[in-house]
């Protein structure tokens, strides 16, 4: 079953969903049922996520099972990028959530890639090695100054 991108997707494109560790997925499972307890709370993360309505369990005798058949439901495909998802919405409820934060950096953050280093080549023979240093304001002829007696 597919469904088309949310627009709280970031990057205006369908992205990969992420893929969890066994350990993170049992933090994210955790994070979720912990902050979304209520019927309502939970109605509003789903429908932020685009899970289809009508699979939403009742979440007002045991949230916990609700969830944990939520969770069985991404397992199955039944929305795109899941885990995805529900992290993004999750730290947008709960922006100061720790766990939902700690997910964030290890799976929603992008590397910066470090620049390049460039490489000294060294200075063909009677060149100055003072290259990259700033000319005096008095050489108005665009020389170096001549160094010093």
């Amino acid at each position: 079953m597919s469904f088309p991108r949310r627009d709280d997707e970031p990057g205006g494109a369908a992205q990969q969903d992420i893929v969890l560790t066994p350990e993170d997925l049992d933090d994210l499972i955790e994070g979720i049922t912990a902050a979304f307890r209520n019927q309502a709370d939970a109605d509003q993360l789903l429908r932020r996520i685009g899970y289809p309505s009508r699979r939403a369990p009742s979440f007002a005798t045991d949230h916990v099972n609700a969830w944990n058949e939520v969770f069985g439901d991404f397992e199955q495909g039944y929305i795109e990028t899941p885990y995805r998802r529900v992290l993004t919405a999750a730290i947008r409820v709960y922006r100061g959530n720790r766990t939902f934060l700690d997910l964030e950096a290890r799976y929603l953050t992008p590397e910066v890639a470090q620049p390049a280093t460039p490489t000294a080549e060294p200075a063909p023979p009677g060149s100055s090695s003072r290259r990259g240093e700033l000319i005096s304001a008095d050489a108005t002829d665009g020389l170096p100054p001549a160094a010093a007696p």
